[in-house]
């Protein structure tokens, strides 16, 4: 998403292993799954780190439930990868409601968009 125009991911949504939204599914708050977290999990599995998330939870209508709401601008960073075990740079790129990863200097060698 900051490798492009941005978006927000919705924790508390079932996808009913479909590509679009099945169900809302909100969570309890789990002790130590914060904000914190949340900002320590984007900041050791993507990097760079995309500037400017920002994280929130939301209440939802069943009892003592939430939902987290993360915002991504658009980065002047970019491109951003997934440091995935053993560190190697993953760059996630969708294709038919399905993700799959290219070698960062497939991106970095793309054609410059008009």
């Amino acid at each position: 998403m900051a490798n492009t125009v941005g978006g927000l991911i919705v924790i508390g949504v079932d996808d009913g292993k479909q590509d679009h939204a099945h169900a809302l599914a909100p969570a309890e708050p789990a002790p130590g799954r914060g904000e914190e977290w949340i900002r320590a999990v984007l900041a050791n599995w993507i990097q760079p780190v995309v500037p400017n998330v920002d994280v929130r939870s939301l209440k939802s209508a069943d009892e003592g439930k939430i939902y987290w709401l993360i915002t991504l601008p658009p980065s002047t960073q970019a491109p951003h990868a997934v440091a995935a075990p053993p560190q190697r740079l993953q760059l996630p790129r969708a294709r038919q409601a399905r993700h799959h990863h290219a070698h960062p200097r497939r991106i970095r060698d793309r054609p410059a968009l008009p």
